[in-house]
This record gives structure tokens, sequence and C-alpha cells, in this order.
């Protein structure tokens, strides 16, 4: 995964059983760590890189601002995100589970706005 800005989607099943509920925010990836946010959250991982264009992302995810910010997940001030995926096209995407709702999924694309 080259180094630079990116922009990350993210979507989950809604809660209201229709639909997906999604948010965006920004990361920046610079030799295999991540920093990044939203909102109201912040994460902070390691990013590794495969050869054949699959990636894996292991984030600690927690909240900055309180009094009535949430994820996508709900009201959860923090927890941990395990992402993996491919290269298609221009973007990364992804699947990814917390251990805050294990089971539920995640879809996530990463797609670069600015390399270093």
């Amino acid at each position: 995964m080259q180094n630079g800005l990116y922009l990350v989607q993210f979507a989950v099943p809604s809660i209201r059983g229709q639909g997906w509920d999604g948010a965006h925010g920004v990361a920046y990836i610079r030799d295999g760590k991540v920093h990044g946010g939203d909102s109201g959250h912040w994460w902070l991982g390691d990013v590794v890189t495969n050869i054949d264009d699959t990636f894996s992302i292991d984030l600690a995810v927690k909240v900055h601002t309180t009094g009535g910010s949430s994820s996508v997940l709900g009201f959860v001030n923090e927890f941990q995100l395990k992402v993996s995926g491919k290269l298609n096209g221009d973007a990364w995407q992804a699947d990814g589970e917390t251990n805050v709702a294990p089971g539920r999924p995640m879809q996530l694309n990463l797609r670069l706005l600015q390399a270093d």
C-alpha cells in the first residue's frame, strides 16, 4: 500500500434492518502505520501489505469527542477493528470485524487522495 493520505469509507448493516449505515474519514498511512479519524473518533494501527495486493490492518479506535458522538456501531467509546482486503482497481476494498460486534459485517473502501 502506497504511503499517503487516504479517504476511508465504511458501512455496516443498519440496526433498523434496512440498508447500510455509513460514514467516512481520512487516514494517513506511512511505512506500515496508519493514523486517522473522523468527526468523533481517531484510530491508530498497523498495516501489512502483501505481494499479491492483499492487506490487513489492526486498528485501535477511540472516541475524541464525547457527548453524542457515535460510530457506525453506535455509542462505543473504544474498540479494536481488524480489516482485511485487496486492491480493486484504484481502491483498496476490505471487510472488517470488531471486538464489540463480532459477526456483524463491516465494509471498507480506501482511496488514495495524495501520495507522499
